[in-house]
C-alpha cells in the first residue's frame, strides 16, 4: 500500500483538528469572561443592598447636635429612680470617628450615700440605660462606634453630691452626654438622692480632666 498517497489527507485532518482546538479555546475564554462579568455585576448589586459600612462611618459627615435639634424621647416610668436632667443642655458633640477608639461610658457613683452593692448595681443600670437613650438621640455615630467596640463601661467613685455635680458640670462643658439618676426613696436612701452620674459614651481621651482622676469603684 502506498502510504505516501495519504499524506495530504493526514495533513488536512491535522489542520482541521488544530483549527477546532483554537476555536474551542476562544469559545471557552469568552464564556469565562462573560461569567466573570456577571459575577462582578451581582457583587456590585449586593454591595448596594447592604447599605452603609464601617468605612462610611469613618468618613461620615461630622456635625454638632444641640438638644433643640433632636427629638426628645420620653423617659419610661421607673419604680426606683428618675432622671435629674435639666432642660437646655449645652451642646453635645458628635464629631468623633471610629479611629478615635477606644470608647467607653463612665458611671460615677455617689459614695456619700452608703448604698449597698445591690443598690449601686441597680442605680448604675438606670444610669446606663438613660445615658444610652440620650446618646442615641444626640450622637448616634458615637453610639454605633461604642456598640461595635465592646460597649466598655467603667464605674468610679465620687465622694459626695458636690463632687458629683462638679463632674457633671465638667462633662457638659466638654460636650459629653450626661445622665444623673435621683432615687425614688422606696428602699434604702432618701427620695431625691443623687445616686449615679453616667457620662458618655465617648472616646477615652474625652474624659481627660473630667473623670480620669477618680478612683475605680
Amino acid at each position: 500500500m502506498d502510504y505516501e498517497s495519504f499524506a495530504p489527507v493526514g495533513t488536512f485532518l491535522a489542520g482541521v483538528a488544530t483549527m477546532y482546538c483554537i476555536h474551542k479555546l476562544k469559545w471557552m475564554r469568552r464564556k469565562d469572561n462573560n461569567n466573570n462579568n456577571n459575577n462582578n455585576k451581582r457583587g456590585q448589586q449586593q454591595k448596594k443592598k447592604k447599605g452603609p459600612t464601617v468605612e462610611k462611618w469613618y468618613f461620615d459627615t461630622k456635625k454638632i447636635v444641640t438638644s433643640e435639634d433632636v427629638f426628645e424621647e420620653e423617659d419610661d416610668d421607673d419604680d426606683d429612680s428618675s432622671s435629674d436632667e435639666e432642660g437646655g443642655d449645652t451642646t453635645i458633640l458628635d464629631t468623633w470617628a471610629i479611629s478615635d477608639y477606644p470608647f467607653k461610658m463612665v458611671l460615677v457613683v455617689n459614695q456619700g450615700l452608703g448604698m449597698t452593692k445591690g443598690k449601686v448595681a441597680a442605680q448604675c443600670a438606670h444610669a446606663t440605660i438613660g445615658a444610652y437613650k440620650k446618646a442615641r438621640a444626640n450622637c448616634r455615630n458615637v453610639v454605633r462606634f461604642w456598640e461595635h467596640t465592646g460597649q466598655a463601661k467603667v464605674a468610679v467613685k465620687a465622694a459626695n453630691d458636690d463632687e458629683l455635680l462638679e463632674i457633671q458640670r465638667r462633662a457638659k462643658a466638654f460636650g459629653l452626654v450626661t445622665y444623673k439618676v435621683r432615687d425614688a426613696g422606696r428602699t434604702q436612701i432618701a427620695a431625691g438622692s443623687q445616686t449615679v452620674l453616667a457620662i458618655g459614651p465617648a472616646p477615652v481621651a474625652a474624659f481627660l480632666d473630667v473623670s480620669d482622676h477618680l478612683k475605680l469603684l
